[in-house]
């Protein structure tokens, strides 16, 4: 008897990442939580590095567009002030700062670390959490990021089928033009919006399925991976919910992203990055004794393994 759903993974998958692979991860804190493991996995991967987390179509195809065409520095007009931050509407407040300058050179620093990841990379990984967005009425644009100013201060839009598949296609193809080679792996977040009442958090989240696949259809360097269904199917339980019943459990993203690695990874690739993984846990690890010359004994001989690893695999080196 089977007490479970298994999710089949789309076939072929769209290339074979190898830990040679220049990837992006964009959109919300679920394609964060991807790319982290990734990264653990030592594989080279650049998390939102444009932006930070961003949740709607309007914002990444945004981001999209900024690599191709990019857009004069970010200055003071840019900026807005609020509960003593520096904040810019189309970042994340992991920019925010008190001082102006320092807000400025953050998110200028991060358009140009994140146009240079998008035009090498080889895969681009985005998850879309929402179709809801916001325009800033002072100035008549969409925003990324609501910063806690004043709900008076934004018109809310949720934007259509049609809006947004034509919006993505266009700034899609406008990328892959720039970058030929690079393949795009759209996916949903398994994040339920309760704010939103769990009603239309299945509306949104159904739109944004929709899109996806109409945009698969369309444009053949993209692929669709299922990580709202495995998590709505496969792990249907709550066990697999953080105490909030809203996010993912770490075993959840754990599962999810072994489940991505076995459609996208060939099988040297996913043993090489099971060890890397081991590596890696290795320099996070803090003794029980807290002696600092423990400390930092156990620090270099963790040190010192990871050399001897990435010596050991050309590969990590490319």
């Amino acid at each position: 008897m089977e007490f479970r759903t298994i999710v089949e993974l789309p076939s072929p998958a769209p290339l074979e990442l190898t830990h040679a692979s220049r990837i992006v991860a964009i959109g919300s804190c679920f394609a964060e939580a991807i790319g982290e493991r990734l990264r653990r996995d030592m594989f080279k991967v650049e998390i939102n590095p444009s932006t930070g987390v961003i949740y709607n179509p309007a914002s990444i195809a945004y981001v999209l567009k900024d690599a191709v065409h990019p857009r004069k520095p970010y200055d003071s007009t840019d900026l807005v002030f609020n509960d003593g931050l520096w904040h810019s509407l189309w970042h994340h407040s992991r920019f925010s700062s008190p001082d102006q300058d320092t807000t400025l050179t953050r998110i200028n620093s991060a358009a140009e670390k994140g146009r240079g990841a998008l035009l090498s990379a080889r895969l681009v990984l985005i998850t879309f959490g929402t179709t809801r967005t916001y325009l800033y009425k002072n100035d008549k644009y969409l925003v990324a990021n609501c910063h806690k100013l004043p709900p008076g201060m934004f018109d809310l839009w949720d934007m259509d089928l049609k809006t947004m598949v034509e919006m993505m296609q266009y700034n899609l193809s406008e990328y892959q033009r720039t970058v030929p080679n690079v393949k795009v792996v759209l996916t949903v977040s398994p994040v339920r919006y309760r704010s939103y009442g769990l009603v239309d958090n299945a509306l949104h989240k159904a739109r944004l399925i929709e899109m996806c696949h109409e945009l698969t259809a369309r444009l053949a360097f993209c692929s669709y991976f299922p990580a709202f269904e495995i998590m709505i199917d496969d792990l249907r339980d709550y066990r697999f919910y953080e105490a909030d019943m809203l996010h993912p459990s770490e075993v959840a993203r754990d599962y999810i992203y072994e489940r991505f690695g076995q459609w996208i990874m060939p099988e040297p690739t996913r043993l090489l990055a099971a060890k890397a993984c081991k590596i890696t846990a290795m320099l996070h690890h803090r003794p029980l004794n807290d002696d600092p010359r423990i400390i930092k004994a156990t620090q270099e001989r963790a040190r010192q393994r990871l050399q001897q690893f990435i010596k050991e695999n050309p590969i990590l080196q490319q």
